[in-house]
């Protein structure tokens, strides 16, 4: 919660250890309060739930409300998110030639005899 108010967001950089170990993510950290909810518990593992408040120095309260993780069956991605979260996190670690790729091959398995040259090139 602290590095996505930091950052805007989460994903591979916003968790490495560098962005861990920033002072504002650090701090922010430290005022975090993780409390179960007996009815998200409940709807467990079927669905995840949750929701976020915000307590601001002025008094202020800003509260989510309940959100569903994306991805889930009943919040699922399209396959344009699919395809844009596998580059996110394949890009950094395979760089973006690579991963293209990769994206293209897995695109390409419904065609016949498609499994063979994908396997050639992903593993070059």
């Amino acid at each position: 919660t602290a590095a996505a108010l930091v950052h805007g967001d989460v994903g591979p950089a916003q968790v490495s250890p560098v962005s861990l170990a920033d002072p504002e993510v650090l701090r922010l950290s430290d005022s975090v309060v993780l409390i179960e909810d007996e009815a998200y518990n409940a709807a467990f593992p079927d669905r995840r739930l949750a929701h976020v408040q915000v307590h601001l120095r002025n008094g202020a309260v800003l509260t989510s409300g309940t959100t569903e993780a994306r991805g889930d069956p009943d919040a699922h991605l399209s396959q344009i998110e699919i395809d844009e979260k596998f580059l996110r996190y394949a890009e950094p670690a395979l760089g973006p030639d690579r991963a293209d790729r990769i994206k293209t091959g897995v695109d390409s398995l419904t065609e016949p005899g498609s499994l063979p040259p994908f396997l050639d090139n992903i593993l070059t």
